[in-house]
């Protein structure tokens, strides 16, 4: 009967490890493809995010115990030599006590413990907010290298194209062994540019899986798409917005509060505390004839109160001094934050500016004129006006061109990230349009 009961709960254990490893192969099955997917995903997965939303938990935890009082104690002893009492020999005693704080001292450490919370809840904001600017950082990365890849091949097509015709000509002898070598070495540079490329695009996969909290093995394909982050701020008071919304100023300014509760909770030192006390006493029955039946042997009942005396003023004085020192140092990392953060929102503001000059400067103006510039060698070249080192010349151009916009357009996306990061993640979670989803509750 054993040995039938142990086979049975090892075919549930085998079943029930199928089960969890089906689960999570089903689980990387249905990772996403797209940036919004993969928003969501890590805020389900990332490690980062689970690790703040745990410490909310905690600290919420701690302002829910903030009001509770110190457990009470209960005492017991037996007189070995019995005291002697008119109405008997008292025998043993029972009692309890509860120590009540000052209530200063429970208003001021409730204080602390909900700034405290405050303060980690937008700590969890400020991470979220980081962990969604790193993935759209990542995919925007992994989009300018695949759009490089495939820019590259087909400039690469093109070339083999040409190296096919070349090579029909030299062999009539209409075509110089110079053009042709000059377009194989050409070939040749760009294989090792894609090779190149698809090692930078390896890398960035690893690095977007990290971000969303999953193995790096996984293969992810590169993005044909780049979403546009659009900032409903105007990016002229990106600082002002910055200031007023950004989740780890607003931590530094619930840490200032709660050091000031501290620094209460420290005054609070000098008053003193109350005991409640009560005991009881058994007594056992009296011998002598001048105790009333009514009284012989009654237990009596003891009720007090002490106070403690607050009377070393020294510690108190430098646990004082201590929690000053430590509000003076939150006031003024308050200070830092809120100057780091202006400076910091004003650089990615002029950065963001330059981005968006260029993604124009290269989209309106140096690449339409690129593919004129190539239509205008290739009919020179048929007119033999041109050599071949003078479209390539060009066509390298035009590759370079389009490589520099796929870059810019990345790095556009990015900085808009990193300023919406400053923001909060305010407008990555309006553009997911589920904020719920985007927090993981």
């Amino acid at each position: 009967m054993k040995a039938t009961f142990s086979g049975v709960g090892a075919e549930w254990v085998v079943c029930g490890i199928c089960l969890l490893l089906a689960g999570r192969a089903a689980a990387q099955d249905a990772l996403p493809g797209d940036l919004s997917g993969y928003l969501r995903f890590s805020m389900a997965h990332n490690p980062q995010v689970a690790q703040a939303r745990a410490m909310v938990e905690a600290d919420r935890e701690e302002y829910r115990v903030s009001l509770a009082l110190p457990d009470p104690q209960i005492s017991a002893g037996y007189f070995i030599s019995e005291v002697e009492t008119r109405v008997g020999p008292q025998q043993a005693k029972l009692g309890a006590s509860q120590a009540i704080p000052w209530p200063g001292k429970i208003a001021a450490k409730r204080r602390a413990a909900r700034e405290g919370l405050r303060a980690s809840e937008q700590m969890l904001e400020a991470v979220r907010a980081g962990a969604l600017a790193n993935v759209r950082a990542k995919f925007a990365s992994l989009y300018a290298v695949g759009q490089s890849i495939s820019i590259t091949k087909e400039d690469l097509l093109l070339l083999q194209q040409l190296e096919s015709v070349l090579l029909a000509r030299y062999a009539t002898a209409a075509a110089k062994q110079m053009s042709l070598l000059k377009v194989q070495i050409e070939i040749a540079m760009l294989e090792d540019r894609i090779r190149g490329f698809e090692s930078v695009g390896e890398s960035a996969k690893n690095e977007l899986c990290a971000a969303i909290g999953v193995s790096p093995t996984r293969d992810i394909p590169y993005p044909e798409t780049l979403d546009y982050l659009a900032l409903g701020t105007d990016t002229a008071g990106i600082v002002e917005a910055a200031v007023r919304l950004n989740p780890v100023l607003k931590k530094a300014a619930h840490d200032v509060l709660a050091s000031e509760a501290m620094t209460g909770m420290a005054r609070q030192g000098f008053a003193p505390n109350l005991m409640l006390m009560t005991d009881y006493i058994f007594t056992d029955k009296s011998t002598s004839s001048m105790v009333l039946p009514s009284e012989n042997g009654k237990d009596p009942w003891v009720v007090g109160v002490s106070m403690s005396v607050p009377l070393w003023a020294g510690s108190k004085s430098s646990a004082v001094r201590k929690a000053r020192a430590m509000e003076w140092s939150k006031k003024a990392e308050l200070d830092d934050v809120e100057i780091s953060l202006s400076a910091r929102a004003a650089s990615m503001r002029e950065e963001l500016y330059d981005a968006e000059r260029k993604i124009g400067l290269f989209d309106k103006v140096l690449i339409p004129k690129a593919r004129q510039s190539i239509a205008v060698v290739q009919e020179a070249y048929a007119n033999g006006s041109a050599t071949i080192l003078d479209f390539l010349d060009a066509q390298r151009t035009l590759l370079d061109l389009e490589i520099s916009l796929a870059q810019q357009r990345a790095r556009r996306e990015t900085i808009a990230g990193k300023i919406d990061m400053l923001l909060g993640g305010k407008y990555t979670q309006r553009a997911l349009g589920n904020s719920a989803s985007v927090q993981g509750e």
